[in-house]
């Protein structure tokens, strides 16, 4: 367990559905044609095998009654690995639908009661691009960004 920090826990009693408070972003990477079949599942796994590595693998738990701060408390890597998501398509998606992919899922709100954090991997997209869409709750960036929190 623990505790959140008072200036994270500020973002998460600030979030409404018209201010989701996470952090996005779109990575595009050019995938040579010959390993576009097996590059998005490569990714996934790779993404996988590395999540226990990071403090991503928590949820949030509120003190009751409101008498704490609340708290972060591990979770199993199973938890997080329903967090990323392999969408595939078997049409390429243009700039304009990953824009629309991006605006849309830009504005759901994470779902708190599970690992603060989400990754969408879009298998095709024109021009040989595979896409990742992640997002991170903006209450983890300081454990993200601490020496112990890999610990």
């Amino acid at each position: 367990m623990e505790r959140m920090r008072p200036d994270d826990h500020f973002m998460v009693a600030l979030e409404t559905d018209a201010t989701p408070m996470h952090i996005g972003a779109l990575l595009l990477l050019e995938i040579p044609e010959a390993k576009r079949p097996t590059c998005a599942d490569q990714i996934r796994a790779h993404l996988l095998e590395r999540l226990k590595y990071t403090p991503l693998l928590r949820v949030l738990r509120e003190a009751p009654d409101g008498c704490d701060s609340d708290a972060w408390f591990s979770v199993s890597e199973e938890k997080g690995h329903k967090c990323i998501h392999l969408h595939t398509s078997d049409t390429p998606l243009d700039d304009a639908a990953l824009q629309e992919f991006t605006a849309v899922n830009a504005m759901q709100r994470i779902d708190l009661s599970g690992p603060p954090f989400e990754i969408h991997i879009l298998d095709n997209v024109t021009e040989d691009r595979v896409a990742l869409y992640v997002k991170v709750h903006h209450c983890m960036t300081c454990l993200l960004y601490t020496s112990d929190a890999a610990d």
